[in-house]
């Protein structure tokens, strides 16, 4: 964040699911335009983009067994993570 302040910065892309008031504080006084992916708080005032996680493993999960893959697994990222839960 200090690296915003130094004016090589234009603008930011975050992919920050866990986003918490303070960091977003920070990014507001930069003065800089910023954007979220993924981030799974609803936040006033702030440009966010989703993905959806469920209909992209889905895709890949039908691709798989298109091409004859029968077990498949899956690791997720930790427990209460919007991501790994979706």
């Amino acid at each position: 964040l200090e690296f915003m302040g130094s004016g090589r910065v234009d603008g930011v892309i975050l992919m920050a699911p866990e986003m918490n008031n303070e960091v977003l504080e920070l990014f507001n006084r930069s003065k800089r335009p910023f954007v979220l992916l993924n981030s799974c708080k609803e936040l006033s005032n702030t440009v966010s983009f989703n993905i959806n996680n469920y209909q992209g493993a889905l895709a890949l999960v039908e691709h798989l067994i298109g091409h004859g893959y029968r077990d498949i697994g899956m690791i997720t990222g930790p427990e209460g993570n919007c991501d790994a839960d979706e």
